[in-house]
């Protein structure tokens, strides 16, 4: 008596939360029911329902419904043989779920291998594109320095310093490092214009390059161009506070500020 009691109890706890959609706690309190009084399988059915409807899991549900079934198998009736009839038309819905399911599946697991291929080549073609950086910067700085050493005083050759710079730039023209060094050939040759134009180039590639917004400044100086001398100068002062000409700079625009 005091177990069908309880199960009444819980049964009556379960359809207070269908009725609240709290289907989680309904699961729970049939199957406290079921436990307590299992003569009551019409609850297997009750359970089917919510794995159906409430959880959309037909496989959990076509298992307690074959619960239901099985303990109901001598007891036939009209209701009985509409579930069964009703249950193989879930299973047919299950079975092409299912099979959707693992068609789905099939093409998740394929793009999820050709996005781990693309990974994998992606990562190598960095590490080929890396290789080949380090090498080119290895040869890009003896180019430099290969320039830099024909425009010292004691080797000056301006031409095959220009030559050395082009060639950097061919290697890898998203360096700054050699656009600026051939602004300032042009820059000692007198060719502000051409100066101009590497030194802007050099910028391209990196804002930020203090030395090429001073040299721009100087040769914009030159050209009697005196707001975008002082424009640069600035974002040299900006970016190199504490810049070997920093102080020198600073002079020049207490000087020349006035003059825009």
């Amino acid at each position: 008596e005091l177990q069908r009691r309880a199960a009444d109890y819980f049964a009556d706890l379960a359809r207070r939360s269908i009725l609240n959609d709290l289907p989680k706690e309904a699961l729970r309190y049939y199957n406290q029911a079921l436990s307590n009084d299992p003569s009551r399988v019409h609850y297997y059915k009750s359970i089917a329902e919510l794995y159906e409807k409430s959880f959309k899991d037909l496989n959990m549900a076509i298992k307690y419904y074959d619960r239901y079934l099985e303990a109901c198998k001598d007891r036939h009736s009209a209701e009985f043989d509409a579930t069964v009839a009703y249950v193989r038309q879930l299973r047919d819905q299950y079975v092409q779920q299912d099979a959707e399911r693992q068609r789905r599946q099939a093409e998740e697991d394929e793009r999820a291998q050709a996005e781990q291929t693309q990974r994998e080549q992606d990562a190598a073609q960095r590490q080929r594109e890396f290789e080949a950086a380090r090498q080119s910067a290895e040869t890009y700085d003896a180019l430099l320095q290969e320039g830099a050493r024909y425009m010292s005083d004691d080797n000056l050759n301006l031409e095959r310093a220009r030559e050395a710079y082009q060639k950097a730039i061919n290697l890898n023209p998203l360096y700054p490092n050699a656009y600026y060094n051939l602004g300032l050939i042009y820059y000692r040759q007198t060719n502000m214009a051409q100066s101009v134009e590497y030194f802007d180039k050099a910028l391209v590639q990196n804002p930020r390059f203090a030395d090429a917004h001073l040299a721009l400044g100087m040769a914009y100086e030159r050209m009697q161009r005196r707001t975008d001398a002082i424009e640069h100068c600035q974002l040299y002062l900006e970016i190199a506070p504490n810049g070997a000409r920093a102080e020198e700079i600073k002079q020049w625009l207490e000087r020349n500020a006035g003059a825009q």
